[in-house]
């Protein structure tokens, strides 16, 4: 049968919610399968997605919650070890099938490559041990190994190319897929043990940023990641989880959190800088609390004047699944 017929053709809205306020913004969508401020984790357009900053921002840092993120790190790491390349079983029907494709209709090679590799997770993983963590294996090399073959072409080449290149970067992912998911088993435990130390610790610097019960990204990084998952036009949440007074905080409109906050439309900036002024909310309140229990007005601390700096989830090329970042 067919390559087309047997895999298919290889060829918004942004809400914004701070404990009360609501705010909605237009944003395009992207082709890429990862995304890369987010250390190149995939996120589906119809994701529910929460940034969870300050007290009890960890009630979610658990080993099940590091799947998605350990995965796509392992993927990348084991890519030296399952380098395997496209059977011709597999591709030999591509250039074919990719001249009749086109004469449908153009099509792009980032569109379309993860969709037709994920087809064949459910079967691979079938038998798993642990079928969940199995198909995020799966699942994770085919983002990793199309976004490699698929970045290699420019967004405006010709459609035969894109859908070549799509072709090729699913077989060559679907032949790695038996090596990859023995790779990353491997390597799960001590990557899992390593997301729930950074995940306590994002907390103080800038907050979880979960998508569908997994964390995409921690630290100061969350908010880039946020704004870029954002733009794909799925659902981020900020929640505040803390006991502070922010009704004169202005956040854009011209209510604070305590009447129902409003972010002025009119572009990606909002979700950053809604961020930024409900994180500097937070510190201002929290250094005036301590400086309340000592007796007397807060000093100003310069060395505590910004949040650490830690970078998005699975953004480190280190092989070793030890630090989550």
């Amino acid at each position: 049968m067919a390559w087309m017929d047997d895999r298919g053709a290889c060829g918004r809205r942004v809400v914004v919610a701070v404990v009360m306020g609501l705010a909605t913004w237009g944003a395009a969508p992207s082709a890429q399968a990862g995304i890369p401020e987010c250390g190149g984790i995939h996120v589906e357009a119809d994701a529910a997605c929460s940034l969870e900053i300050d007290i009890g921002c960890d009630v979610d840092c658990d080993l099940d919650a590091a799947i998605t993120a350990c995965a796509n790190e392992l993927s990348i790491s084991c890519q030296g070890d399952c380098d395997l390349s496209a059977d011709v079983t597999c591709t030999d029907d591509c250039g074919s099938m990719c001249e009749e494709r086109c004469l449908v209709g153009d099509l792009k090679c980032q569109d379309n490559c993860r969709p037709e590799c994920i087809v064949a997770c459910p079967d691979q993983c079938s038998d798993a041990d642990d079928p969940g963590k199995c198909r995020s294996s799966c699942e994770a090399t085919c983002t990793t190994t199309c976004d490699d073959k698929c970045g290699e072409l420019t967004v405006d080449a010709a459609c035969e190319e894109h859908c070549n290149q799509c072709c090729h970067g699913s077989c060559t992912a679907q032949v790695n897929l038996d090596c990859q998911i023995s790779c990353q088993a491997s390597g799960f435990a001590d990557c899992q043990a390593a997301f729930v130390e950074e995940c306590h610790a994002g907390c103080g610097a800038g907050g979880n940023l979960f998508c569908d019960g997994q964390l995409i990204a921690t630290g100061a990084g969350v908010d880039v990641c946020a704004q870029a998952i954002a733009d794909l036009g799925a659902q981020v949440d900020v929640d505040v989880d803390v006991d502070v007074d922010l009704e004169d905080t202005d956040l854009g409109g011209s209510a604070g959190l305590g009447g129902g906050c409003s972010v002025a439309r009119g572009g990606t900036r909002g979700l950053s800088l809604l961020l930024v002024t409900v994180v500097t909310a937070l510190l201002r309140r929290r250094r005036a609390a301590s400086g309340a229990d000592q007796g007397g007005a807060p000093k100003p601390n310069p060395s505590k004047s910004k949040p650490e700096n830690p970078s998005t989830l699975a953004s480190q090329p280190s092989p070793q699944p030890s630090s989550i970042a």
